[in-house]
């Protein structure tokens, strides 16, 4: 029963969103699911959620700029013709961009541990990991199947 309430509070604000304006853009439907989802998954009450959404915005647009200069470093490196010293000055720049991301996560952590009990904050992790699955799941659910792949797909 918790579980199909949980369905219907995800859900809700898509279609309410849907109803009004048409459907939303990828990446609009994706920032309110993810809304919904965390404030379900953490429990978060009205006053809870004042306070956690501007520091949780604040840590995803850090990561964002983070994971994106990262990613144009990336795909400009062309691994097949690098030099040895090349590639693992690439390395150590992914190294790099891993502990910039720990750090970001350790930094808002100690924030939101001034703004929610600390189990909460435990649980941030498990919830954002649950959603990127959850995303994941019901996108290759809609893909439509393909004649060149051959056995079931990978996760099944």
């Amino acid at each position: 029963m918790k579980y199909l309430i949980s369905v219907i509070l995800l859900l809700l604000p898509c279609s309410l969103i849907q109803a009004q304006h048409g459907p939303p853009p990828d990446d609009e439907r994706s920032e309110s699911l993810r809304i919904a989802f965390l404030t379900q998954y953490l429990e978060l009450t009205p006053k809870e959620s004042e306070k956690f959404w501007p520091i949780y915005n604040i840590m995803r647009e850090e990561a964002k700029t983070e994971m994106e200069a990262f990613k144009a470093m990336m795909d400009n490196s062309d691994i097949e013709n690098m030099s040895e010293e090349g590639l693992n000055e690439l390395l150590a720049s992914h190294f790099k961009h891993e502990q910039s991301m720990l750090d970001i996560r350790k930094k808002y952590s100690k924030q939101f541990q001034e703004v929610l009990p600390t189990y909460k904050v435990v649980k941030l992790a498990r919830a954002e990991e649950q959603f990127k699955r959850e995303i994941l799941r019901h996108a290759r659910d809609k893909r439509p199947p393909s004649d060149d792949r051959k056995g079931p797909r990978p996760g099944q």
